[in-house]
């Protein structure tokens, strides 16, 4: 499911993001 790593963006929470992803991979909103 890619929501994880959106979510992180839409949240701003990096804690949401998938853990193949890091912080800075995910979207700025």
């Amino acid at each position: 499911d890619d929501k994880g790593v959106w979510t992180c963006g839409i949240t701003g929470s990096p804690t949401n993001c998938k853990a193949n992803y890091a912080p800075a991979n995910c979207p700025k909103s």
